[in-house]
């Protein structure tokens, strides 16, 4: 029997060798898991504390510091302005920049949707994001999309941005400027259950008080009224109305996104253009055989002339950790502090423990090697 025992010892001190080593790998698993989770987390407080520093970039928003600054730079003769939508802060809207940095523009238009969804998170980092990889020399305005705030009443613990964090964060809503001798009118018309009738008191009003017989108008705004010829759009309230307002002072472009995709009539004296080929996902791909886009409109002596700008799609995966950091993992971070803190320490004391086993499981290791 004891020559028995005598000669298992070898099988259980492979088979205890092999279990130790299991144990080992094991425990340094958690230990790289549990590191880079820790890192991650750094990381993303860190990104967001530093860059959230910096503010909007001071070219960015519809403020009447913004609006006032075209003044400086009035055209003598001819301007270039350039106008996107939907672009959802993708890096097909990086593309895109990079092709309109190339080109001499007064100023651009951002056509709603310029972000994936209406969170604080999705807006930070539309903002952390512009300056870097989507900087462009001139003034950039933002008219308010369906994504860019919450659609109807808002659970404040989710975060969500209403209209008027929309306001607070890059100026109003409705503005106008005049440039060149044109009138440009920024709308916001958002689905129900949100109300347009100050929108259209406002295109009225300033309409009736800055509309002259020799400028172009220019309305911009996300939803479109007229998708094609002789078929009114109901995405939101009163459309027709506003419709008889601009058939009233003969307003020359409203230009609208929303539509994923490209879609241009004329009817009585108004072209309707919507332009939503910017960034995020195509409705339509025949236009332009499936690339985005956006328009540079250039105002010559009073007459416009359009060029599309096509980029193709950029999948923008080295941006994918960046992006989860900001929007989806700081909010919840914020929100749930004393789960984050109880959370850590586990993680903490479970990354010991490991540490400790691996260096435990390496001394037996060594001494039933020698054993053996």
């Amino acid at each position: 029997m004891r020559d028995l025992i005598l000669r298992d010892r070898p099988h259980r001190a492979v088979w205890m060798s092999n279990m130790a080593l299991i144990k080992k790998r094991i425990s340094a698993t958690i230990v790289v898991a549990a590191a880079f989770f820790l890192g991650f987390e750094t990381y993303t407080i860190a990104l967001v504390h530093f860059e959230g520093k910096t503010g909007l970039p001071e070219n960015l928003g519809n403020s009447e510091r913004i609006r006032s600054s075209l003044r400086e730079h009035e055209p003598k003769e001819n301007f270039s302005f350039a106008v996107v939508g939907d672009t959802g802060a993708t890096s097909t809207f990086e593309r895109l920049c990079d092709k309109l940095r190339e080109e001499p523009l007064s100023f651009l238009v951002m056509n709603g949707d310029f972000v994936e969804s209406p969170t604080r998170g999705n807006h930070d980092y539309f903002r952390l994001n512009f300056p870097e990889k989507c900087k462009l020399n001139c003034p950039v305005f933002l008219i308010a999309g369906n994504r860019d705030v919450a659609n109807g009443e808002m659970d404040r613990a989710d975060n969500e941005v209403l209209p008027t964090d929309f306001e607070r964060m890059y100026g109003p809503t409705n503005f106008f400027f005049e440039y060149g001798g044109c009138l440009f009118i920024g709308l916001c018309t958002l689905p129900p259950p949100y109300s347009t009738k100050e929108s259209l008191a406002f295109l009225d009003s300033t309409l009736a008080k800055y509309r002259t017989d020799g400028g172009k108008v220019f309305v911009f705004t996300h939803m479109p009224l007229i998708k094609s010829a002789g078929t009114v759009t109901n995405a939101f309230e009163n459309v027709q109305d506003f419709i008889n307002v601009i058939d009233r002072y003969k307003v020359d472009y409203v230009i609208t996104a929303h539509f994923h995709g490209y879609n241009r009539v004329k009817i009585k004296d108004t072209v309707y253009l919507i332009n939503g080929g910017g960034g995020a996902p195509l409705d339509e791909k025949v236009t332009f055989g499936g690339l985005h886009h956006g328009i540079i409109f250039t105002v010559n002596h009073g007459a416009v002339s359009e060029r599309v700008v096509l980029v193709r799609h950029a999948a923008g995966i080295a941006d994918i950790p960046r992006h989860f950091a900001i929007t989806q993992l700081f909010p919840v971070l914020v929100k749930h502090v004393s789960f984050t803190i109880a959370e850590n320490t586990m993680i903490i004391g479970i990354l010991l423990v490991c540490l400790w086993n691996i260096i435990h499981l390496r001394k037996n290791l060594v001494s039933k090697n020698q054993y053996m």
